[in-house]
């Protein structure tokens, strides 16, 4: 028999590297803009300049960081944008794939989600999320460099190995 491959994601290049380009040209847009002779368009433009350009750091950000976003092997699922700590299969009641506006999802329920907060922007929006219909963590690949139905195959290849 072979051994599963763990299964690993990591930022896409090519994606976060043209959100970066369409964020950099969006603040160079706004910086134009600037220099209008309408108030009103200047104080816009101020706002759009440092909304992008605080995007543009944040993209970059991503861009240059080669680590793990996401790993699904014998531990459970680790995904860096919810927590620095796996999730165990045995903490998970349910799975189930959701979409919300093309935007595709593994939707997880957890047996005690107490044990397992977000750590990040995803943390704090997991309660709206989830009386939204959704899972308690909700794994997507956008800007990642595999696709939904590989993580969703490896998702169910590791918990088969994982159920009691």
């Amino acid at each position: 028999m072979t051994a599963l491959a763990p299964f690993e994601a990591r930022t896409s290049r090519l994606r976060t590297g043209l959100l970066l380009l369409l964020a950099l040209g969006m603040t160079a847009l706004m910086v134009v803009l600037f220099f209008a002779d309408q108030a009103v368009l200047k104080i816009l433009s101020a706002i759009g300049a440092i909304f992008f350009l605080g995007g543009t750091f944040v993209i970059a950000r991503q861009f240059f960081d080669g680590a793990v976003q996401m790993r699904i092997d014998q531990r459970g699922i680790y995904w860096r944008r919810w927590a620095e700590k796996p999730i165990a299969f045995s903490a998970i009641r349910e799975a189930r794939e959701t979409d919300m506006m093309n935007q595709r999802f593994l939707s997880l329920w957890l047996i005690r989600p107490e044990e397992h907060p977000g750590k990040s922007l995803l943390g704090r929006l997991a309660k709206a999320n989830h009386d939204l219909g959704f899972g308690h963590v909700n794994l997507t690949m956008q800007g990642l460099d595999k696709r939904h139905d590989e993580m969703v195959a490896a998702y169910y290849a590791w918990r088969k190995t994982k159920v009691r």
